[in-house]
């Protein structure tokens, strides 16, 4: 449809920084293992290949240099990549490939995490979800649980529908307050 020629042509003419945001690159192995959510995981093989792509066809632009030059337009798209919580397997998995294509990444790294063993609260969550929701009585005792715990903002408060899937569930305990999103997930335990 010539759309891709177009973005790029116009992305260019802007001065425009095509930002992707990555959470965590995982191995087919630590995958399987993983309680991630879908949406926030790349394979290892993947992240390599969009690594190598990038360096071969973008402008990519190094957060850790400053703020770059929004005057200067490019001729090819400028790409900047971010990781998103300073997990263990961006260190081991995606720094080396990016390094291997000179790809620069900014990582940002949540403080209060650092040297913790337990899983960060979402894969705690989601591991405790499959463990509850493998029934219609489990579904049933998350839906009463999340009516106890209404998330102010949540669409599906009250009717219980974000205890339909672990996405739905993330995003309810997001919501919540840090105090009552960690007595949620101890009550999603006792259910456990």
């Amino acid at each position: 449809t010539g759309a891709l020629w177009w973005a790029e042509r116009y992305l260019g003419s802007q001065a425009a920084i095509i930002v992707l945001t990555f959470h965590r690159v995982l191995t087919d192995g630590a995958l399987e293992r993983s309680r991630s959510l879908p949406g926030t995981i790349i394979r290892q093989r993947t992240f390599e290949r969009l690594a190598q792509s990038l360096a071969r066809s973008c402008d990519l632009v190094d957060l850790a240099a400053g703020l770059p030059d929004w005057g200067e337009a490019a001729r090819k798209p400028r790409v900047a990549l971010t990781f998103d919580d300073g997990w263990t397997d961006t260190a081991t998995v995606a720094f080396p490939i990016a390094q291997k294509y000179g790809v620069p990444i900014a990582i940002f790294v949540c403080p209060e995490l650092v040297g913790r063993q337990l899983p960060f609260w979402p894969e705690r969550a989601v591991a405790l979800w499959y463990a509850v929701a493998r029934d219609e009585a489990g579904r049933r005792h998350l839906q009463a649980l999340f009516e106890e715990h209404p998330a102010p903002g949540d669409p599906c408060s009250g009717g219980g529908g974000s205890a339909a899937t672990p996405e739905g569930a993330i995003e309810h305990l997001k919501r919540l307050p840090t105090t009552e999103r960690e007595q949620t997930i101890g009550a999603m335990e006792q259910l456990a």
